[in-house]
């Protein structure tokens, strides 16, 4: 999925779209928040460390805001961005926002 694909999926009057954009941000961010399991070796998977750290008081709807708000305002500026996959985009919005370490 591309950042438009997310974008459209977004702004969209239609509840299934809609829905499907909530829960697509929501399991990007609970995969990078949880530390997503990787391959190694083929044989072995390793946990990753977490590089976002969500507050407990922010939740999927609030997720969502600020990737709509990121979307509207980067595709704008920067039109080539709409062909980025959506995960980098999420993950480096939420990264931004969210960092592990990094003060709220």
């Amino acid at each position: 999925m591309r950042a438009s694909d997310l974008q459209h999926l977004c702004t969209s009057p239609a509840a299934g779209e809609k829905g499907a954009c909530r829960f697509y941000i929501w399991g990007v961010a609970e995969t990078a928040a949880t530390g997503a399991a990787v391959a190694s070796d083929n044989a072995h998977f390793i946990q990753a460390k977490p590089i976002i750290c969500l507050p407990a008081e922010v939740g999927a709807a609030d997720m969502e805001a600020l990737i709509k708000l990121k979307l509207g305002e980067d595709l704008v500026v920067y039109p080539a961005d709409r062909e980025m996959p959506a995960i980098s985009f999420v993950i480096a919005t939420l990264f931004h926002r969210y960092a592990c370490g990094k003060p709220n």
